[in-house]
Order: structure tokens, then sequence, then C-alpha cells
């Protein structure tokens, strides 16, 4: 076996642990998208090529006798996953969801470019058919995340400034349900007024136990 043969196997096992990877990222963020359809859409169509993508390279893998690394793909997984909830808890996840995909997309377009290389160097024809499909629905996928990027952007600005003028809202309620001008008021009402009277309203309705409730005392 060659040693360029054995770049190429190796390098078809990282693309395949890459699309191992890259579908448990994008499962992570499909579940946070509810907010943001058209994104979730295509998401959810990219989340099934890059099953596809998978399975496919599997396929190349097992046909010249070299399966997928197990080791790989699961240290695949577990760093995907983290990297699927470590937006969980940031106020912008969209956006950093957005920025993670589009830079990750550039990663397996360069990935394939190498393999279709290789592949025809070693005259793998059907490797190199594989891997021009995948680098295909790739480039297309991040033409898309370029072209609505902005869109994006202007909408999670939108709902994040609607976001806070309701929280503003809230704690206007909150505050004056309980604000320090009421309590100020409620004393007030219940000072003498001109010489010793006290208003019917305001005065003290502990009185009501002795039935003189609404009598104005003096």
């Amino acid at each position: 076996m060659t040693q360029s043969r054995d770049w190429l196997i190796q390098w078809l096992r990282d693309a395949h642990a890459m699309e191992e990877q890259a579908e448990t990222m994008l499962s992570g963020q499909l579940s946070r998208l509810e907010s943001y359809p058209e994104l979730g859409d295509r998401i959810r169509q990219h989340l099934d090529e890059t099953r596809q993508q998978a399975s496919r390279l599997k396929s190349c893998l097992d046909r010249i006798g070299e399966g997928s690394s197990a080791m790989k793909d699961a240290g695949g997984k577990l760093t995907a996953m983290a990297q699927s909830i470590s937006g969980v808890f940031a106020g912008d996840e969209v956006m950093k969801g957005s920025l993670a995909s589009y830079t990750f997309e550039h990663m397996e377009i360069a990935s394939y470019t190498m393999l279709i290389a290789a592949a025809n160097a070693e005259g793998e024809v059907e490797v190199a058919r594989v891997c021009e499909q995948n680098l295909r629905e790739e480039e297309a996928m991040g033409d898309w995340l370029k072209s609505h990027l902005a869109e994006t952007t202007q909408m999670f600005l939108s709902r994040a400034a609607a976001d806070s003028d309701a929280a503003k809202r809230q704690s206007g309620l909150s505050s004056r349900r309980i604000s320090p001008a009421m309590i100020v008021r409620q004393r007030q009402r219940a000072l003498p007024v001109g010489g010793g009277d006290y208003r019917a309203d305001s005065a003290p309705r502990s009185g009501e136990a002795f039935g003189i409730a609404g009598r104005t005392c003096r």
C-alpha cells in the first residue's frame, strides 16, 4: 500500500468522523430554532444530507476494506455534543450557532476538496464521485448560510429588542405595585387634615370593630 493511499484512507476516516460530528451539532441546534422557522427548515434539510454523506463515506471505506474509526467517531460526537450545548445559556445562541455552522461548512469544503484530489491521484473514481457529491451539498449549505446571515441577524436583534421592552414593562408594573411613592401616599392619607380632622375615606379601618366606620372623628 502506497503512502498516498494511506493518506486517502486516513482522510476518509476523518471525513466520516467529521460528518458524525456535524450530525450531533446540527441536531443540537435544531432543537432550539422554533423562533426561526426558515433557518430551522434549512438545518433540518442539511441534517438529512449530513446523514447521507456519512453513509456514503462509510460505504467507500467498506468497499476498500477500511472501516471507519469507531474511536475517532465517538470522540467527534463528544466534541460536537459539547459544541451543540455550549450556547444554550447564551443570549445570542442562534447567532453563535450560525457562526459555528458557517465555519464548519468551510472546514468540510476544504476536506472534500483534499479528498477529491487524493482519490483521483489513486484512481479511486467512486471515492472521488462521492466526495464531489458531498462537496456540492456543503457548498450549497455554506452559500445559504451566508446569504441569510444578515436576515437572521436582523431577526435576532428585533426579537431581542422586543423581549427587552417586554421585560422592562413587566418590571415597571411590578415596581408600581409596591413602589415607595405608593407607601408615602398611603401614609399621607392617614394624616390630620385642617385642625385635627381626618378624612373619612382614609381613617384607620380598625374602627369598624366598634361600628363607627365611615364617621368623621373630631
